[in-house]
């Protein structure tokens, strides 16, 4: 008997919730009205769309005609054994508290190309996976022409906006903002110094700039943290005649201030140095 109410209730929760499920696969649909104070994953429409109540929200900005407010939007992970269901679905609830299935909205996660638009190298600052986007941009959430469209607002020492509604194409313009020294201009800079001070010759061979990541500090300022390395002879002398004891390689850390340009050593090491690619700061 238990059992047979069980599955009853189950049946019913199914039905009432069904016409809401299928609208959610197509993206853009306002489902319904939510309460703001409310969970958004506890909503019974997410909870009957995820796998096992796997569902996680973070807030958003949102913006809709020129106007900004914060909005929750939630990745539910779906059932991957159901035919020509995606694995990952979303859900947003804007301000004004509207429910909103946005399908699989491919464009929710740093967009591959907004470094290259940029002019920012992230594999001279360790990958992809050790750069931060929240010191490049923010994103805000945006409806467009009957679709949502994500919205790259650059920050720092950077300007301008980039607009993705198809995770695939990039819309608008960014750089870095004028008289900002780029993260190329900042190995340049060090290599030209370090090539005074030793008389070897900037062509990254003998000195070579093996880190180049941009760092943004406590108090907001921005910097390069760069590694250089470079031979170094240790030269004695027999009988009056010079000769090359030893050559070890010499790696220093320095900041570069992004909005100045000023170049502060801040370590030297001649042996048993720390890979590189994980820097403290």
């Amino acid at each position: 008997m238990i059992h047979r109410n069980e599955s009853f209730c189950r049946l019913v929760f199914n039905l009432r919730h069904s016409r809401a499920l299928a609208q959610a696969r197509s993206p853009g649909i306002v489902l319904k009205s939510i309460p703001i104070a409310h969970e958004l994953c506890g909503d019974p429409i997410l909870a009957a769309a995820s796998k096992d109540g796997s569902c996680r929200s973070e807030s958003f900005s949102y913006r809709s005609q020129g106007r900004t407010g914060q909005a929750s939007l939630a990745t539910v992970s779906t059932d991957s054994s159901v035919p020509d269901e995606p694995p990952v679905k979303y859900f947003l609830r804007t301000p004004e508290g509207q429910l909103v299935a946005l399908g699989i909205f491919l464009q929710k996660g740093p967009h591959p190309s907004i470094y290259d638009r940029l002019g920012y190298g992230v594999a001279g600052g360790g990958g992809l996976g050790r750069t931060d986007p929240s010191i490049f941009y923010d994103r805000v959430i945006e409806p467009a022409n009957g679709r949502y469209c994500m919205i790259y607002r650059m920050k720092g020492v950077f300007t301008g906006e980039l607009r993705s509604c198809d995770g695939i194409d990039l819309e608008g313009s960014a750089g870095y903002a004028p008289g900002v020294v780029t993260q190329r201009d900042a190995a340049a800079m060090l290599c030209n110094r370090i090539s005074a001070e030793t008389s070897q010759p900037c062509d990254w061979n003998s000195i070579a700039v093996i880190h180049n990541a941009l760092r943004r500090a406590s108090d907001g300022t921005y910097h390069y943290l760069l590694v250089s390395r470079h031979r170094v002879q240790k030269k004695e002398s027999a009988a009056g005649i010079p000769y090359v004891a030893f050559e070890y390689n010499e790696e220093r850390t320095y900041h570069v201030d992004a909005r100045t340009g000023s170049i502060s050593l801040e370590r030297v090491c001649e042996s048993n140095c720390k890979p590189w690619a994980q820097p403290n700061n």
